[in-house]
């Protein structure tokens, strides 16, 4: 099975989540991601627009219209196009630019699923043809670009979400998009000061895609008992390391992170009930804040070298 790059592609193939009634869901999933860049998303959105001039440059697309995807795609349903080589764009430029934090990433979508709008958006359909991408044996670009026309139009590709999806095939297909985490380093998400480092439970996944913690192995679900026992625990100290190996499949990575934010979240709607008499969804900014400094989202993530 092929790994996902840990990028902002990553990201949005894995944040499948909806919202408001009077915004289209993924312009506000697109927010998400482009808040997590300190510039706001600019650098990205350039390389998006290089990539559709590209597209145009090599007679992919007649222009930067909707229709015109549609007509690219029926293309490669009908085997007109089988060749997806660009003459000049680096897919993995994407990866100079400066590091997106994941985790505010995901945390903006879960804050976003208070308003829910399940029959707006199809980044789950999404989500479902990039996974039979990433687990096939060969790629096909027929298959592709058939189960994309079965449910996206022209306006669905006047967003930038399904442009990127795009983009992201024509670098696998390209192999100009490399498998595994490629950032280095560690990145903090504080959202309080009162943490004890002395007291932080560590998770780490090796190359094997196994969960450990504290070295010892345990499966999603144990990880999700031994998170919610540890924050009620130490609650505002709470501070939560979790570190990877390079070459650990994205899915994994973002399955665990998935969890770790989801316990948190479910102690924070326990806590209101409890302490409001109140859904946690309908607090007033004080309330949440209250909420919020008792079971907080601090953790830190790294790689090991």
């Amino acid at each position: 099975m092929k790994k996902f790059i840990l990028s902002s592609i990553g990201v949005l193939l894995c944040l499948t989540i909806s919202f408001a009634q009077d915004t289209r869901p993924e312009a506000e999933l697109m927010n998400c991601m482009y808040n997590s860049y300190k510039d706001g998303g600019v650098a990205f959105k350039n390389i998006l627009n290089d990539f559709e001039q590209q597209l145009v440059v090599n007679n992919f697309l007649n222009d930067a219209s909707g229709e015109s995807y549609i007509a690219l795609l029926n293309k490669m349903s009908n085997k007109e196009i089988n060749n997806l080589k660009l003459s000049s764009f680096s897919f993995n430029a994407i990866k100079e630019i400066e590091t997106l934090s994941v985790l505010e990433a995901q945390i903006c979508s879960q804050e976003l699923k208070k308003e829910l709008d399940l029959d707006k958006f199809k980044g789950t359909k999404l989500d479902s043809v990039m996974n039979e991408v990433m687990s096939a044996d060969n790629i096909s670009i027929t298959q592709y670009s058939s189960s994309l026309l079965s449910f996206l139009t022209a306006e669905d590709f006047e967003l930038d979400l399904y442009k990127i999806n795009l983009l992201y095939f024509f670098g696998i297909v390209n192999n100009d998009i490399k498998s595994g985490i490629e950032r280095k380093g560690s990145i903090d998400y504080k959202e309080t000061e009162t943490f004890n480092l002395e007291k932080s439970i560590k998770v780490f996944i090796n190359s094997e895609n196994k969960i450990f913690i504290d070295n010892n192995e345990v499966s999603v679900e144990v990880l999700n008992t031994k998170i919610r026992d540890y924050m009620i625990q130490n609650k505002s100290e709470s501070y939560i390391v979790i570190e990877n190996d390079l070459e650990v499949f994205y899915e994994k990575y973002i399955q665990v992170h998935n969890s770790i934010i989801s316990t948190i979240n479910t102690l924070r709607k326990e806590l209101s009930i409890k302490k409001f008499d109140k859904e946690y969804k309908d607090l007033n900014i004080e309330e949440v804040e209250i909420v919020k400094a008792v079971y907080p989202i601090n953790i830190r993530e790294s790689n090991s070298e």
